[in-house]
């Protein structure tokens, strides 16, 4: 879907660091976002062009889960998709949203479209 947005939108050299912000950010809602919840969790991806910037967000169910950054250990084998996501895009975070029954954490990419 990401990929199929991006090509349409002519933005053809972004799609590896998209894709890679995306699958981080559905792993974690579906990692974090869904922890102890039963089937029929939602998770959604969303993706919005504005210009010369492009806004990825992924919703999940569990706004009292917020996303932290963190410094993983050399050994530790997770934590550091957060990092990713903060060198590769231009701006992320995170708001409720569904008056407070949801979260969706966002990125953003600026892009050069004279070449």
């Amino acid at each position: 879907m990401v990929r199929q947005a991006l090509e349409d939108w002519g933005l053809y050299r972004s799609v590896a660091d998209v894709e890679l912000v995306v699958a981080e950010l559905v792993a974690n809602a579906v990692t974090h976002g869904t922890r102890g919840r039963s089937a029929g969790t939602t998770v959604v991806v969303e993706a919005r062009r504005r210009g010369r910037s492009l806004r990825v967000a992924v919703t999940d169910d569990r706004p009292d889960v917020a996303p932290v950054m963190r410094a993983a250990g050399v050994e530790e084998e997770s934590g550091r998709g957060l990092r990713l996501v903060d060198d590769v895009s231009s701006a992320w975070g995170w708001e409720p949203v569904s008056r407070g029954r949801c979260k969706q954490v966002w990125a953003e990419f600026e892009f050069d479209t004279s070449s």
